[in-house]
């Protein structure tokens, strides 16, 4: 799309909940990266939605799914994924796991 062309105004949101900013866990390094090649659809809003209280982007606890078209939740088993997980327990979306299973997390 070039500069001068106005968004679709059929362009999906969709609000990608994972730890921001970056930090030691590395999937919130991936979550980054990917994000910045995501953002450059014309068919989606990728809006950073974070897990943790001073992060950037939307602060999960503020966001409902009907403020998006969908949720995604970067879930991996360190503890900072904890408020995505709840989140996901009581709120709809697609849930996008970087470990093989949430042991650690639960655990923790």
């Amino acid at each position: 799309m070039s500069k001068s062309q106005a968004p679709s105004p059929n362009r999906k949101k969709i609000g990608w909940i994972s730890p921001f900013p970056p930090v030691r866990s590395g999937i919130s390094v991936y979550s980054e990266v990917l994000l910045n090649e995501l953002k450059k659809s014309e068919e989606f809003d990728f809006i950073p939605v974070c897990a943790t209280k001073n992060g950037k982007g939307i602060y999960i606890d503020l966001v409902q799914d009907c403020d998006f078209d969908v949720l995604v939740y970067s879930l991996g088993n360190h503890p900072l994924h904890l408020p995505s997980y709840e989140k996901a327990l009581k709120e709809t979306g697609i849930v996008f796991l970087h470990d093989l299973n949430l042991h650690d997390l639960l655990y923790y």
